[in-house]
C-alpha cells in the first residue's frame, strides 16, 4: 500500500522496486538466510523456512482478484471502527 497522495508515478516506482525484490527472493531463496539469521528470534533452518513460507507465497507475487478483495474488506473493517480516514478503503479500483 503507498499513499495516493504520492502520486502514481512514484507508487509504480514503488511497486515495480518491490516487485523485483520479491522475483529476486524466488529465483535466489537462500540469498537471504543471512538477513534471516541476523533478525531472527528463532535459529532452527525449519522454522526459519516454515515462517518463510507463510508469509512468502504465490500472494506476495500478484495479489489477484481474491487478495485484492481481501484487502478491501479489511480496509472497510478498520473504516468502519474508525481506525483509518475513509478515502484509505478500497484501494484497489477497477
Amino acid at each position: 500500500m503507498a499513499k495516493r497522495s504520492l502520486g502514481s508515478e512514484v507508487i509504480a516506482d514503488i511497486n515495480s522496486l518491490l516487485r523485483q525484490s520479491v522475483e529476486l527472493a524466488f529465483a535466489d531463496p537462500g540469498k537471504a538466510n543471512a538477513y534471516i539469521r541476523a533478525n531472527s528470534q528463532e535459529m532452527s533452518d525449519e522454522v526459519c523456512a516454515a515462517h518463510i513460507d507463510l508469509y512468502v507465497n504465490d500472494f506476495s507475487k500478484d495479489l489477484g482478484h481474491e487478495g485484492k478483495a481481501a484487502v478491501n474488506t479489511l480496509m472497510g473493517r478498520a473504516e468502519a471502527k474508525g481506525l483509518i480516514p475513509p478515502s484509505a478503503k478500497d484501494i484497489f479500483l477497477p
